[in-house]
């Protein structure tokens, strides 16, 4: 009998579904939940007020409307950046296809994670 590894555990979605959604936002991870992966992934930073958000980079200059630095700023500047501008962009999406979306606060994730049975 084998047995299970971590590494066998199934689908990961990586930064939340993020192959059709930005990358660390609720669209991201709620698609992931509805297509039934095994896992998702997550990066986490601390704000300047110690809030903890979800968001991969030390800043928001890649994904965002615009650039602001996660530790140096405070939860409600940082929720203020739209983090689906550069997909937006990117996929020459408009705005009715790919609404604004602010970071998620890390509780917020864990909260729709907790309200289903089988993303871990």
């Amino acid at each position: 009998m084998m047995k299970s590894s971590f590494l066998n555990n199934g689908v990961t979605a990586h930064r939340g579904n993020s192959s059709r959604y930005p990358e660390n936002t609720i669209a991201a991870f709620k698609s992931a939940l509805v297509t039934g992966a095994d896992w998702i992934e997550l990066d986490v930073r601390r704000t300047k007020d110690g809030q903890i958000v979800v968001i991969h980079d030390e800043d928001t200059g890649r994904v965002g409307s615009h650039k602001l630095e996660i530790s140096g700023s405070s939860c409600s500047e940082l929720r203020k950046v739209d983090v689906a501008f550069q997909f937006r962009k990117t996929n020459n999406m408009s705005l009715s296809e790919c609404p604004e979306a602010s970071i998620p606060l890390l509780s917020e994730v864990i909260d729709l994670i907790k309200a289903q049975r089988k993303t871990r």
